[in-house]
């Protein structure tokens, strides 16, 4: 197992019942991308409303690892699993159940975070 950066010829070799051999190598570089993105979220995450009553999607920030605002991508898992994006500051919840609002960002490095608010419906 590879744990640090850096360079490092790998070799592979496969010899036969007869003792004739093969090998091939390469070199392979590892690198850390460093610090994650992050996600702020405004208010609590566990909620609770009442089925029909319109809930207010709280403020999403999201941040690259040079502090930086990247944009939030937002979503609602519904107790079917079944996912959706959301456009919308609102939605209302017709049906009871627990839903799930998530917020997701990526980072131009390819680094990417959630963070999810759990709404319980009555």
């Amino acid at each position: 197992m590879i744990n640090e950066e850096g360079t490092y010829l790998l070799t592979y070799l496969a010899v036969d019942n007869n003792g004739n051999e093969v090998s091939l190598s390469y070199m392979l570089k590892v690198q850390v991308f460093g610090t994650k993105a992050t996600i702020e979220v405004a208010g609590e995450l566990a909620q609770s409303v009442e089925a029909g009553e319109a809930f207010a999607i709280p403020v999403a920030k999201g941040y690259d690892k040079s502090g930086n605002e990247i944009p939030v991508l937002t979503y609602v898992r519904y107790p079917s699993s079944r996912v959706a994006p959301l456009t919308d500051k609102t939605i209302t919840f017709e049906e009871k159940g627990t839903y799930e609002i998530i917020f997701y960002v990526k980072d131009a490095s390819g680094c990417a975070a959630y963070k999810t608010i759990t709404v319980t419906v009555k």
